[in-house]
């Protein structure tokens, strides 16, 4: 883990955004319990659903929030509970590949593309 633990780092990116737990909820649709829970270090290993919803609200790439969890996830296979649908990800903004933003337009292109590929089976 990082110097900053992720609840500590948690806690400061809602504080900057001015947010309080039960507006982060009202966002995220993630209870102010499990927030509190998080921010606390009361509960760890959040799965890719939550970070990539947090990390919308509060303004920071999915990469640097899923950087502070205790568990190296992104090296991990995720299990079924941890699956990110990729329809779920077109959802948030910057998405990126190779490091450039897509845009609007390359998002839709690529929904397209993998609607069509999905039928091919």
């Amino acid at each position: 883990m990082n110097e900053t633990n992720f609840g500590e780092y948690l806690k400061s990116l809602r504080k900057r955004k001015n947010l309080t737990l039960q507006q982060l909820e009202d966002l995220t649709g993630l209870t102010t319990a499990y927030l509190s829970m998080l921010e606390n270090d009361k509960k760890d290993n959040p799965s890719f659903e939550t970070i990539f919803k947090l990390s919308k609200h509060l303004g920071v790439t999915y990469e640097n929030l899923l950087s502070k969890t205790n568990n190296d996830v992104a090296n991990s296979t995720p299990s079924v509970e941890n699956n990110l649908d990729l329809t779920q990800l077109m959802l948030y903004q910057n998405v990126t590949y190779e490091g450039v933003q897509l845009t609007e337009q390359q998002q839709q292109l690529i929904d397209h593309l993998l609607r069509e590929f999905t039928r091919l089976k």
